[in-house]
């Protein structure tokens, strides 16, 4: 976590007290320049960024790019603004083919009713 943290706060044309000014006011918690410059530090073992203040840093940043890095480590990733769009109207188009699918698979093993007067 500290190379992502490293990139997000090198990257950024803010300087590290206002990025964590930025933190702060997100989490409604103190986040200090000093905090960021220990969760930036490979060599500062005891010093973790929490999941929390990472999401904060990534929000403040606008680096989503840093989390969809570890989330496709899992299996995921991460969307963002239209992206969200564009996935949901993927998904519903598979569905809607998979439903029009089934419709025709029951509509070639249906045979017509007939009841009473029907016939």
């Amino acid at each position: 976590m500290a190379g992502i943290v490293g990139t997000a706060l090198k990257d950024d044309v803010r300087s590290r007290d206002e990025i964590a000014g930025a933190m702060t006011a997100l989490l409604s918690e103190p986040v200090s320049r000093l905090m960021l410059d220990a969760y930036a530090s490979p060599a500062r073992e005891g010093h973790n960024i929490s999941f929390g203040r990472a999401l904060a840093l990534i929000a403040v940043t606008e680096r989503f790019d840093l989390l969809d890095q570890l989330l496709r480590r899992i299996g995921a990733a991460v969307l963002v603004g239209e992206e969200i769009n564009a996935a949901l109207l993927g998904h519903l188009q598979a569905r809607k083919r998979q439903i029009d699918a089934e419709i025709r698979a029951v509509q070639q093993r249906t045979t017509p009713i007939f009841r009473g007067n029907d016939a």
